[in-house]
């Protein structure tokens, strides 16, 4: 999955995940890594989330002597 449609999906589900979640949005700014999230709970603190992706390596290694 890509981390665009990956930051998306957490957008939608984490607050209706649980209780303690409030929200959870994109986190962007010029200094921010491309793909981040920030969640925050209801009693305020907040979680700064990077997400990473890289490619298969699986087709690699099966083709491999």
């Amino acid at each position: 999955m890509h981390p665009t449609r990956f930051i998306q999906f957490c957008v939608q589900a984490l607050p209706k995940g649980g209780p303690d979640i409030a929200a959870a949005e994109q986190w962007q700014s010029d200094d921010a890594p491309p793909f981040g999230l920030v969640v925050s709970s209801t009693t305020g603190s907040r979680v700064w989330v990077q997400v990473t992706a890289g490619g298969a390596h699986s087709a690699e290694l099966t083709t491999s002597p």
